[in-house]
């Protein structure tokens, strides 16, 4: 698997297919694997982090999530790398998934209606585990979210608690031994979107970079500090772009 560093992150180079391909094989092995979905307005976090960071180096799969991220990979590569978002994976490895693969979801909003949405989406679906309470990024959450997937059999655990707080309870998750988990996937709102308890941007936004203006203006108190904190990571992508590309030898 061919990979790309840029900035404070290093990321696979996949498409959405092969990523989800590379997804579905890792429920074939005995060891929990993660895969994380970083993105411009994460870096700051990584950098300051150390935790964070080495867990971004060691996880299984580093998705390009976000324009900036996509854009920069495409310049330093000299060719054109789509994003690969959580929200778009979700609903089709609900599709393809075996129906004996047990499912837990952390996060979201409203997890009667999650449940009971997503079984009338995806009926082979094996929902076992919805849990939809308020977790902080403790080591003692983390046990806690280790004993209910262990409780339920959860063998693909989707986190859905936004950033930083689902990865860094990830981490906590992968110093332990969970018994039968297999997958753990930091998706962020790829749940509420699916349910439609938070709205996408219009297709035709989303495939000309500008889902992140539409969410802005949907809920500009959520995400105008979110998105100005974004722009000087998302220069300093853009200049190790560059680098790579023009000045690598």
């Amino acid at each position: 698997m061919k990979t790309i560093r840029i900035s404070a992150v290093e990321l696979d180079l996949l498409t959405p297919a092969t990523a989800l391909v590379q997804i579905k094989q890792f429920l074939q092995t005995p060891e929990t694997k993660y895969v994380l979905t970083p993105n411009a307005g994460q870096l700051v976090s990584y950098r300051e982090n150390l935790k964070l960071r080495n867990f971004l180096l060691n996880a299984n799969l580093r998705l390009i999530d976000g324009w900036p991220l996509a854009v920069a990979v495409s310049l330093a590569e000299g060719k054109k790398w789509p994003r690969v978002t959580g929200s778009d994976l979700l609903p089709k490895l609900f599709r393809d998934l075996d129906n004996q693969v047990r499912v837990g979801i952390i996060g979201g909003t409203d997890g009667p209606s999650v449940l009971t949405q997503l079984k009338n989406k995806f009926p082979n679906l094996n929902l076992v585990l919805v849990n939809d309470e308020i977790w902080d990024e403790t080591a003692n959450n983390s046990k806690k979210i280790a004993e209910l997937c262990e409780d339920s059999n959860v063998e693909l655990l989707i986190l859905a608690l936004g950033h930083p707080k689902q990865e860094l309870l990830a981490e906590d998750l992968s110093k332990q031994k969970i018994l039968g988990l297999k997958l753990v996937l930091c998706f962020g709102a790829s749940v509420d979107f699916l349910v439609g308890s938070q709205k996408r941007a219009p297709e035709f936004l989303q495939k000309i970079g500008f889902e992140w203006l539409y969410r802005l203006l949907l809920n500009p108190k959520k995400f105008a500090k979110r998105y100005l904190l974004a722009i000087w990571p998302s220069l300093i992508l853009l200049v190790s772009a560059i680098r790579i590309r023009f000045f690598k030898n």
